[in-house]
């Protein structure tokens, strides 16, 4: 008995990830770089405790995946789509948030602060506990955002 077993590799890298428009592509550090995670991310994954620091997320299909307690640190969310995923915990300091989809997403403890193009980021539906309020970019307003308050 045979056992085959194919590596496939896009652009180089062993990390790729889903896009919103159902292709695949390497994981790459915001630099253009090589990321260091490898495996592949996509909807409904368990990313938990993931370190995602620095990586191009760009129209990355993050849907109802577990991200709690990861790290997306500089990560670039640009346009991704983060409906129904589990952030809580989860750091996105200085992340770039332009178009990125949270509705449905539970943002319990999840640290916004300093993330960038925040405004422009669809939060409508995203809900986080009462208890459990994430830390916001300066200026942020949650209600305003159309963010439910879970009590």
């Amino acid at each position: 008995m045979f056992l085959i077993v194919f590596l496939v590799v896009i652009d180089g890298l062993a990390g790729t990830y889903e896009t919103t428009d159902g292709g695949r592509i390497g994981l790459k550090s915001i630099d253009g770089s090589p990321h260091k995670r490898d495996g592949a991310l996509g909807p409904g994954k368990n990313l938990r405790w993931a370190d995602l620091q620095k990586a191009n997320l760009h129209k990355a299909n993050l849907c109802f995946t577990d991200l709690r307690n990861a790290n997306l640190d500089d990560s670039d969310l640009t346009d991704a789509d983060l409906h129904g995923a589990a952030i809580g915990g989860a750091s996105l300091c200085n992340a770039n948030l332009e178009l990125c989809s949270f509705s449905g997403a539970d943002l319990d403890g999840a640290d916004f602060s300093g993330a960038v193009n925040w405004k422009k980021a669809k939060w409508k539906g995203a809900r986080y506990k009462q208890d459990a309020e994430p830390r916001w970019p300066k200026g942020f307003s949650p209600a305003k955002a159309g963010i439910i308050v879970v009590k």
